[in-house]
């Protein structure tokens, strides 16, 4: 969607920020929100039903229980079931998600 930086992917390795020159972008990657650490960022998710495959464009949650208004905390980008896996996988973007790995977010 244009807001996501090399670093929010865990691509921050393919920018070479030591250049003499700037380069196309260098300037959103250095603006203050492009480095706050709870910026929507790029994760692997597996469902607990390793058939189920997620809906791409599901919200994500921490806690489902939560009353309402509740509280996004990213969403679904792609989804797949793999037969040559055995089960499905999904990838997100989640807030601060390079931080959360092994968390449990749930899927709405």
């Amino acid at each position: 969607d244009g807001s996501v930086t090399p670093d929010d992917l865990n691509m921050g390795w393919a920018v070479g920020r030591n250049k003499a020159f700037s380069f196309v972008g260098w300037r959103g990657m250095s603006r203050e929100d492009s480095l706050r650490e709870d910026r929507k960022q790029l994760v692997g998710l597996k469902p607990v039903d390793p058939q189920k495959v997620l809906p791409e464009g599901a919200q994500l949650v921490f806690d489902p229980q939560q009353s309402i208004p509740v509280k996004m905390v990213g969403h679904v980008t792609s989804s797949y079931l793999s037969a040559a896996m055995g089960y499905s996988f999904a990838m997100g973007v989640v807030k601060g998600g390079l931080k959360r790995m092994g968390e449990r977010v749930y899927a709405l």
